[in-house]
């Protein structure tokens, strides 16, 4: 009897663990729900939207000699800096540009001299006309209308022969201007101030007439390209939803892979109007223009703009977080009393963290950010309280003499 009394105390008392982790977890269920604040406010909101591409030279020139020669006097090398006019080589033709100035000048000279004779002899078919009218005029019918026809179309005749003689002396100047031109050629000058960023040739390689350079081991390319390095510029790719809000004249910010902490700004030339697919995307292409160059930048290196698209001052923002859309219709909680109610809203402009409302609610209200359902981690805790009561009960029970 004695070893029963002891038994039943410690019975109860086990019950008594074991039922204290659920009254605990019913407690917690009923307070699962809390609610993260914050407060309508009164704020400016900019609104960015963000693109990445690669820097491009605006202003390049590609040197291509037209005319026929081998490359002499190369003055230059790859990375030098140049300016407008600037003698880069000369091409060395043996002379046949001066031949064909010397053939354009003679040919200038003889076409004057067939006009000089065409004109003399429109001057005699015009005096013969005269002459024949004159004795008409003293002797009726000494000049018979046949012969006066034969006199007429003299002139005539006389007068097509100066129009072509003209026409031959303008075509013999336009050819001794181009053949000067082409001689001029010889001396290649940089077109524009700038940076040698291809050179292509040396002294000794032939080029040619098709724009390109034949180089001693039989390649082909432009023979020079010289890049104003003050004048990059960024292009990049805009998604087609960010594409629609991308004007010229908005401001960036631009920032480069290659270089750490080196951040520009600049603003919006162009924004494309054609997009490009790829793999099913389209892209919309965007020119950004530099304020400021930096002697660190390089062309093609990879550029990350961040558009500025709209920037409002004193107006209502929440954080983007408190809004709920459900069909198409836009709400946030507001919190009365500890209880929260739902309150439609119409929405502006947006950030990367804020969002304007343009109606629906008023500066000093309290919002639903977000909510944190304890639920589960409840049930989690009162399920290991609950092993935990158990296995101690266990021992607890285990370890008192004369249980069993």
């Amino acid at each position: 009897m004695r070893k029963k009394k002891v038994w039943i105390p410690l019975l109860v008392a086990g019950l008594a663990l074991i039922s204290i982790p659920f009254l605990l977890g019913r407690n917690s269920d009923s307070a699962a729900v809390q609610y993260q604040t914050s407060t309508v406010a009164v704020s400016t909101l900019t609104s960015t939207i963000t693109g990445s591409g690669n820097l491009f030279v605006d202003s390049t020139a590609t040197i291509s000699p037209t005319i026929s020669g081998t490359v002499n006097n190369l003055k230059v090398a790859l990375g030098d800096a140049v300016t407008k006019g600037q003698t880069l080589f000369t091409i060395d033709d043996s002379g046949q540009l001066d031949a064909t100035v010397t053939k354009a000048s003679a040919s200038i000279t003889q076409a004057k001299q067939s006009l000089e004779n065409a004109r003399t002899q429109l001057l005699q078919a015009q005096q013969d006309v005269t002459d024949a009218n004159d004795r008409n005029t003293a002797n009726a019918g000494s000049v018979s209308d046949s012969e006066l026809a034969i006199f007429n179309q003299k002139v005539v005749s006389a007068q097509a022969s100066v129009e072509v003689a003209t026409n031959s002396v303008t075509t013999a100047q336009s050819d001794y201007k181009v053949a000067k031109a082409n001689a001029a050629k010889r001396t290649v000058t940089a077109p524009i101030d700038g940076t040698i960023t291809t050179l292509a040739i040396t002294n000794g390689d032939t080029v040619g007439s098709s724009s390109s350079s034949s180089t001693a081991n039989g390649s082909s390319s432009a023979a020079m390209v010289i890049d104003n390095l003050g004048t990059l510029k960024a292009q990049i790719s805009l998604n087609e939803v960010d594409a629609i809000v991308a004007t010229s004249g908005q401001k960036a910010s631009l920032t480069f892979d290659a270089i750490d902490g080196l951040s520009l700004t600049g603003q919006v030339e162009s924004v494309a109007v054609a997009g490009t697919v790829s793999n099913g995307v389209v892209t919309y292409n965007a020119i950004v223009a530099l304020d400021t160059q930096n002697a660190q930048l390089r062309p093609q290196m990879t550029t990350t703009a961040t558009i500025t698209t709209a920037v409002r001052q004193n107006v209502i923002t929440v954080p983007t977080t408190a809004i709920k859309t459900t069909d198409d219709v836009s709400y946030v909680q507001i919190m009365e009393s500890g209880v929260p109610r739902s309150q439609e809203v119409t929405l502006g402009i947006s950030s990367d963290t804020d969002t304007e409302i343009t109606a629906g609610l008023e500066a000093g209200l309290t919002i639903v950010t977000s909510t944190v359902n304890s639920t589960s981690s409840a049930a989690a805790s009162s399920s290991t309280q609950m092993g935990g009561g158990l296995g101690g009960g266990t021992r607890v029970m285990g370890g008192v003499p004369g249980l069993f």
